[in-house]
């Protein structure tokens, strides 16, 4: 015989600080303990995303170090992109989203990067209708491309390169 799950006898803003305060281990537990806690613990689950591009030059390539950098950042946007396209109700729960290049030669990558569109990078932010907090390590924004954030309502916008910080509120 199936009884509710007592926590669905809590009031519904109780539930949500609740699971506001628990670690993501344990979130990821409670989505796994009935259909109840799933649908309660989900969005918390997939609240902040991290992207990590790390672009390796292999030894002895004929590829300029920087651009292989672009392309695998693309690449890995555009694999991003297809995912969240393919799972709307994920994407719809992220709310802060990093997204980290790490390259072993990053002073190079920059004179790509500097003039790249990133085509699968907008589409990405688009495709997150909650995203409040983004995060952006070791990437150069166009600033002819800095519109697309006009059409996402961020709350924040942080960019690190190099050791250096610029931050945007609201």
């Amino acid at each position: 015989m199936q009884t509710d799950s007592y926590i669905l006898r809590l009031p519904n803003e109780l539930v949500m600080e609740v699971f506001e305060h628990i670690p993501e281990a344990t979130l990821l537990a409670c989505s796994t303990v009935c259909k109840s806690w799933r649908n309660i613990s989900i969005p918390f689950v997939f609240q902040k995303l991290d992207v990590v591009v790390r672009s390796i030059d292999p030894q002895g390539a004929l590829e300029d170090p920087s651009w292989r950098a672009y392309k695998d950042l693309e690449q890995t946007l555009s694999s991003f992109l297809h995912f969240l396209q393919q799972s709307p109700h994920i994407a719809e729960q992220i709310r802060d989203l990093t997204i980290e290049m790490c390259h072993d030669n990053m002073t190079v990558a920059f004179r790509y990067n500097a003039d790249a569109d990133y085509p699968a990078f907008v589409d990405v932010l688009r495709c997150m209708p909650q995203l409040r907090n983004l995060m952006l390590w070791n990437i150069v924004f166009p600033n002819r491309r800095l519109d697309v954030l006009a059409s996402v309502k961020l709350q924040h916008l942080h960019v690190f390169l190099d050791g250096f910080q610029r931050t945007e509120d609201g």
